[in-house]
């Protein structure tokens, strides 16, 4: 992989380093954020701090700010001494709400989330940047978000190096860091060829650096497309933009520090600095055994009695977690299946009127029609349907449930019966199988089938505590089990709602 320099960058690179077709894009929507979210207030210093980086770079030519409203957009840099060129871009070409809604569930990675989405999906959608890279006449852009305030010029160069490097105009070139730090480098190529698929899950950034069964390679982070990243910053999981409270308190710690702070300099301020309130919540709405039985005898908690948690306690939980953690992401699940809860659709209202970032409901999809019906009209952002299994036999040995047609039938139903394949759009489906030894010789094909059907599939560890033949859940890393117990929380149907979370 390409390494960046370890010396501080200057802006001053010589002319023949600094191309005027090479040129960051920074992409602002003046309402929105990557995640969805309404703008902070302090967009106009996010900004300044963004665009005062980016004239740290050697290698930039040009910054372009491209935006569906230039006139907020100017106003934002009214009185700054920023000098950037301002283009339009088409309003429903630039953000993308179901990228914002899968984003928002893995906002602390920089890729391997829902559709392999990655934060370089975030801040622009591909016909905008196609749109804005011709009118601007770049070749190359480097894609920054409004408000990535702590974005590293030096990975920045390094990205611009590694895609100089390369003779394909369709190419890629990424640094592998925490969402805010790293940048990535399209071709304009690229950037058209995407903008004229731009309706498809694969057709994204995301897309091109994860594994698709259409097109498989090589992970190109094992290429010179990938910036070598110091694993001290590429291991810390933590969002570094301010949209984040985590990335904002990072940006206070730092201070008058935070314009020329290294990478380094910047995880190390986010380790010292006071974690906010949990963004990751999950609300056990149902425990015990489901009433269809579906109770895979690796999971404990699908025993005993069904127990539902009273929809009064859910909605103090919700409100709980929203005064808290207003971009908190909720997820609805529990080992009884969420979907026998009677105030499902209610409870899914409840969250949207908070406006939390995001809804997703995990269930093994096994209803009637009605009930079905009633999950789709309440538009949860993402759907994680147990299926456990790629043929009816297997789902039968792991679950000791006849049901497998019903869940798929549920899933047909949801997708409105149709056979056209995947389309950039919520609510996600995502089906999930479990790495368990009766379902081992199906993993690759159930995982490859979803994401044509899809655009997403999710393969899930045992529980830490079971040991199934071959199958066993790999040790969580000391960091990564840190850095769950600092972003996540869940909720049991008996926990009573605190004043304060």
């Amino acid at each position: 992989p390409a390494k960046p320099s370890r010396r501080a960058p200057t802006g001053r690179a010589p002319a023949h380093r600094r191309s005027k077709a090479a040129g960051a894009v920074v992409a602002l929507d003046p309402g929105r954020t990557g995640l969805g979210a309404p703008r902070r207030a302090d967009a106009r210093e996010a900004l300044a701090m963004t665009m005062a980086r980016l004239a740290r770079c050697d290698r930039l030519g040009r910054v372009v700010i491209a935006t569906p409203d230039p006139g907020r957009a100017r106003a934002l840099l009214a009185d700054s001494s920023i000098d950037a060129e301002v283009v339009a871009t088409e309003a429903e070409a630039f953000s993308r709400p179901a990228v914002a809604s899968a984003r928002a569930l893995s906002r602390a990675s920089w890729r391997g989330g829902i559709a392999n989405l990655c934060v370089y999906d975030e801040p622009i959608g591909p016909r905008a940047l196609a749109g804005a890279m011709q009118a601007a006449g770049l070749d190359r852009a480097l894609i920054v978000g409004a408000d990535w305030a702590l974005v590293d010029p030096a990975l920045c160069d390094a990205a611009l190096d590694a895609h100089a490097r390369r003779d394909d105009p369709a190419a890629v070139a990424f640094a592998q860091a925490p969402p805010g730090l790293g940048a990535c480098v399209v071709g304009r190529r690229l950037a058209e060829e995407q903008a004229a698929n731009a309706h498809h899950p694969a057709v994204t950034i995301g897309g091109l650096l994860g594994y698709h069964p259409a097109r498989p390679a090589a992970d190109p982070i094992a290429l010179d497309a990938c910036v070598r990243v110091d694993p001290a910053v590429r291991g810390a999981v933590a969002r570094f933009i301010a949209d984040d409270p985590e990335g904002a308190g990072v940006i206070a710690r730092l201070g008058e520090r935070a314009a020329e702070a290294r990478a380094d300099d910047v995880v190390a301020a986010w380790r010292t600095a006071e974690a906010p309130p949990p963004w990751d919540w999950t609300l056990e709405l149902a425990a015990g055994r489901p009433p269809h039985g579906v109770a895979p005898a690796f999971n404990s908690a699908a025993t005993g009695p069904h127990t539902l948690m009273p929809a009064g306690r859910a909605r103090a939980w919700l409100d709980a977690i929203a005064r808290a953690r207003p971009d908190a992401a909720v997820t609805f699940a529990g080992a009884g299946d969420p979907l026998t809860h009677p105030d499902l659709a209610g409870l899914i209202a409840h969250a949207r009127a908070l406006g939390l970032g995001a809804v997703h409901v995990r269930t093994p999809l096994v209803a009637d029609d009605a009930v079905l019906d009633a999950l789709a009209r309440s538009a949860p952002d993402v759907i994680s349907v147990d299926l456990y299994a790629n043929s009816a036999a297997t789902y039968r040995a792991i679950t000791g449930a006849d049901v497998f047609r019903r869940a798929l039938e549920g899933i047909d139903r949801l997708r409105g019966g149709r056979d056209d394949g995947p389309t950039l759009e919520a609510p996600w489906i995502v089906p999930r199988i479990t790495r368990c030894a009766a379902a081992l010789d199906e993993i690759e094909a159930f995982y490859d089938k979803w994401l044509l059907v899809t655009g997403a599939a999710c393969i899930d560890p045992l529980p830490e505590e079971v040991r199934d033949g071959r199958c066993a859940a790999l040790t969580v890393p000391t960091l990564a089990r840190a850095a769950r117990a600092r972003m996540s929380r869940t909720v049991a149907v008996a926990d009573e709602p605190p004043a304060d979370v």
